[in-house]
């Protein structure tokens, strides 16, 4: 998307992921100053369940989301990273005025509607087994939060260019490249935690 106000050129770029369903948005504005920020939100969906035996079953059917990693996967992280930045034409080369990167985290985690009768055992397997993904799926926050920010901080260097385009063109490759790096580092940890059932 590009707005042309005389020489100042303004551009917005989405990059994410969604797990099957309704993208995280981007409302981008122009942005007036460069600026890193983060929107953080964290999602329950319920699970009834009569016992911990039933439990998983019943969350792979009440998810809200589709499993991307194919192994039965009950919580997901979702980061997507709007950008935009502010072009303005300077002595026939193209300028970098102010970068923005808004980090947009969604965590969907599962809740267990215990049964009034659920024995105490049960209780402390729900509260262990809660923590465990909670604690997994902060480790996917975490990457992503590392990976957003070195994109945000690596975009802060590129500051002209021949031309808008070829500024732009930078920028998109940029935040691409580390994208895909951020992947690459999800896909490990995944790998290496055994999503989330040892640790790291």
């Amino acid at each position: 998307m590009m707005a042309r106000v005389g020489f100042t050129l303004w551009v917005g770029l989405s990059i994410g992921a969604c797990g099957g369903r309704q993208p995280l948005e981007c409302k981008t504005i122009a942005p007036a100053k460069s600026s890193f920020e983060e929107e953080r939100l964290l999602e329950n969906y319920d699970v009834s369940a009569d016992s911990p035996e039933a439990y998983v079953t019943a969350a792979e059917k009440a998810r809200p989301f589709e499993d991307p990693t194919g192994v039965g996967g009950l919580g997901l992280t979702e980061s997507r990273w709007c950008t935009s930045w502010s072009l303005s034409v300077v002595d026939g080369e193209c300028r970098v005025t102010a970068f923005q990167l808004l980090h947009r985290v969604r965590i969907t985690l599962p809740r267990w509607k215990r049964p009034a009768t659920a024995r105490s055992e049960w209780i402390e397997w729900d509260k262990s087994a809660g923590a465990k993904l909670t604690a997994h799926e902060e480790g996917h926050y975490a990457i992503a939060d590392k990976a957003a920010r070195a994109a945000y901080e690596q975009a802060l260097g590129i500051t002209q260019a021949a031309t808008c385009d070829e500024l732009r063109a930078r920028m998109h490759s940029l935040l691409s490249e580390q994208q895909k790096l951020m992947n690459k580092k999800q896909v490990e940890y995944d790998e290496a935690s055994q999503h989330g059932t040892v640790e790291p």
